[in-house]
């Protein structure tokens, strides 16, 4: 990544707040910083991603059973969010985008029980959220994605596709 920042999220840090200064951006040829935010192993997590930045967040999961995200994404922000679990999870995420901005998740689950429950709100016109996930388990296993995405503005896209593997 040309022009990144790299970040280690602490264990014990709950709150993020990623700035962009958009009058780097013009001093860098138009090209607009990136940041990459590494972390495993905490309860909560709160993200905001202000205007115009561009984010990538790599998590491997660890043996936290219960996660909650609270993510904002700005105007125009813009988050790719990979996540790893590799034990047993229930996971809480709460997402607001404002216009223009982008959420695109991954999801890999190496594990047994999952429980996700996903809730969008895409508060501005050209939002673009895409969720994808996988999961290799045993037959016993419960996997259960819950997902509510509310439009509150036109002209906003989403788009999810969850796979699932079973011994």
């Amino acid at each position: 990544m040309q022009n990144s920042k790299y970040i280690r999220i602490a264990e014990d840090l709950t709150t993020i707040k990623v700035e962009h200064d958009s009058r780097t951006t013009l001093r860098n040829t138009g090209e607009k910083e990136s940041y990459l935010l590494l972390c495993s192993g905490s309860h909560s997590l709160e993200l905001t991603i202000e205007k115009g930045a561009d984010v990538t967040l790599i998590e491997a999961s660890d043996a936290t059973p219960d996660f909650c995200y609270e993510i904002h994404l700005e105007s125009g922000a813009s988050l790719r969010h990979i996540r790893i679990d590799l034990t047993d999870k229930k996971t809480r995420y709460t997402l607001h985008q404002e216009k223009d901005s982008r959420y695109e998740m991954s999801l890999i689950s190496l594990c047994g029980n999952q429980e996700n429950l996903f809730t969008m709100h895409s508060e501005g016109e050209g939002t673009d959220t895409r969720m994808c996930g996988f999961t290799y388990g045993q037959a016993a296993y419960k996997v259960s994605n819950t997902i509510r995405l509310h439009h509150h503005k036109p002209h906003a896209t989403s788009y999810q596709a969850f796979k699932y593997v079973a011994d």
